[in-house]
């Protein structure tokens, strides 16, 4: 059987991703369900918008992604009767070089990062004695 790797007729790639970038770059993260979101976490992403020029959504989607990783597996929900679901998230920040997608993740898991050197840094400590 031959493969095909042309695309249907009609579309082409490099004016939906055209179209994809654009509608990312005008967008600043004002359509983000921020009410969604705890208060206390509004305002620190209000906060970094403002004073760090981060994307709501990307740094919104970032939050999500660091507060799943504080809850972990201490909690789950039930779904249908058998399936348990913890609260993890997996999150891909997609945009164009450039964009701003590193820095609002970094400083949404930072906390998490800073906590782990620590003790990384005990546990070596120890291992070494």
């Amino acid at each position: 059987m031959e493969k095909n790797n042309s695309t249907p007729k009609g579309i082409d790639p490099m004016i939906l991703l055209g179209k994809a970038i654009d509608a990312g770059v005008s967008m600043k993260g004002g359509d983000f369900p921020l009410g969604a979101m705890p208060i206390k976490i509004q305002r620190i992403i209000r906060e970094a918008n403002d004073c760090y020029g981060f994307p709501v959504d990307y740094l919104a989607g970032a939050m999500l992604v660091a507060l799943g990783l504080g809850i972990g597996n201490t909690h789950f929900v039930r779904l249908k009767g058998k399936w348990d679901e913890s609260a993890i998230l997996f999150m891909a920040l997609v945009g164009r070089p450039g964009a701003c997608k590193s820095h609002p993740l970094n400083f949404a898991i930072r906390p998490f990062s800073d906590i782990d050197g620590v003790n990384n840094s005990a546990f070596q400590k120890e291992l070494a004695e």
